[in-house]
């Protein structure tokens, strides 16, 4: 992608693959490194410290907060709707 790409347009089944994988790649990332982090015991230290920090990242990203996933890349905030958001309680 370069800078004068405002506008991504798929077809459906292209769309939701790339929301899959960046959703699935994102996850598993975070769970890879606080997993790590937590095995190591010189490392609980700054598990402790990066651990809010990062879920609250995660809860930035995951798309029951907004009810759908950020797909980062544009000029501009885009969220993509999708069935695996949860209803709000």
């Amino acid at each position: 992608m370069t800078d004068g790409v405002d506008v991504i347009v798929t077809d459906g089944f292209t769309g939701n693959v790339v929301l899959k994988t960046a959703e699935g790649a994102f996850k598993a990332l975070l769970t890879a490194l606080l997993t790590a982090m937590a095995a190591r015991p010189e490392a609980v230290d700054p598990a402790d410290v990066l651990a809010p920090e990062l879920e609250g990242l995660y809860r930035d990203f995951h798309p029951d907060t907004y009810g759908g996933a950020m797909f980062p890349g544009g000029k501009g905030v885009c969220i993509i709707s999708h069935g695996s958001t949860k209803p709000r309680r």
